[in-house]
């Protein structure tokens, strides 16, 4: 993980990019003095998400996450945002984590993931944020969906991670389950970019510009293979 390598190559003086890691903790200087990232904290993502939930004019949410380290530090993330704002109060409900990197949900999990989906179904709040990541992510939609919950009138779920292959493990019908949720994630390219792509040409003159910054992506997120009907610039 990025705090482990962070940590390590600091001792050397090494400083660590990152384009993926979001742990609000490694912003803290202190402990990870030489660490940069190109992708918001979640800290800040979850700020947004508050504040959109908000701005709709919801007063409450039901808050669902893993018991994992980086789950629980998303949903950690969206209950302080939410603290504070006057207009949102926050139901906070913790499942069992199945396994490393949002590994599906076991059977036994299954049943606890059950019980606080119907003890939200009890609070008479309709608007969830779901904090899982891949497999899991799916599964929890999954189960939801089957108690009338995601796609019923007057339900409304938020996720922050997006749709990713995780969720989706080869199978593009599953894109049908998340259908009518909303997701947060950071644009790929900010307001800035151009100062960077101008920056980058500058001081790395040898190197090509990161092929992040212009792969082309297709429909539902796939990497291109000779399909150019969308490049994502």
């Amino acid at each position: 993980s990025s705090k482990a390598s962070s940590q390590i190559l600091s001792v050397f003086g090494i400083p660590q990019i990152s384009w993926a890691s979001t742990n609000a903790d490694l912003s803290n200087k202190a402990s990870y003095p030489f660490y940069f990232r190109s992708v918001s904290p979640d800290s800040l993502v979850m700020k947004v998400l508050a504040g959109f939930i908000a701005n709709l004019g919801f007063a409450l949410a039901n808050l669902v996450y893993f018991d994992a380290s980086f789950q629980t530090g998303q949903s950690d993330d969206f209950r302080l945002a939410a603290e504070s704002l006057p207009t949102l109060d926050v139901m906070t409900f913790k499942v069992p984590n199945s396994g490393a990197g949002g590994a599906a949900i076991s059977e036994v999990n299954k049943l606890e993931v059950r019980k606080s989906l119907r003890a939200i179904q009890q609070t008479g709040c309709r608007v969830v944020v779901g904090v899982a990541i891949n497999e899991e992510a799916f599964d929890l939609w999954s189960e939801a969906d089957a108690l009338g919950m995601v796609h019923s009138a007057g339900w409304m779920w938020f996720g922050a991670d997006g749709i990713s292959g995780g969720q989706i493990a080869g199978d593009l019908s599953r894109v049908d389950l998340f259908e009518g949720s909303i997701f947060i994630i950071t644009s790929s390219q900010g307001p800035d970019f151009q100062k960077f792509a101008d920056q980058w040409a500058a001081d790395m003159p040898t190197t090509d510009v990161p092929e992040f910054t212009t792969m082309p992506i297709c429909k539902d997120g796939i990497i291109c293979q000779g399909e150019a009907d969308f490049t994502g610039r």
